[in-house]
């Protein structure tokens, strides 16, 4: 939807569930709208997430690097 809304976006990420530290249990980790303090303090882009294939090849990435990260 988001990219249906913003086609010329270069990345774009969705909220996601993980496992609490907590409980051990799986949780919502539902996202706000950009946050650079939450952006400086946690994972906060995590997965999912997607790029423009240009984009990753300018910030030094390839298809090859994304499956040494465990990305793809």
């Amino acid at each position: 939807m988001a990219l249906g809304l913003y086609p010329d976006a270069q990345a774009v990420y969705a909220d996601e569930t993980r496992i609490s530290p907590v409980s051990q249990d799986r949780e919502a980790f539902l996202k706000p709208d950009f946050s650079p303090d939450l952006l400086l303090s946690t994972n906060y882009v995590g997965r999912p997430w997607a790029a423009r294939g240009d984009l990753l090849a300018e910030a030094g990435g390839s298809p090859a690097t994304l499956a040494e990260w465990g990305g793809i």
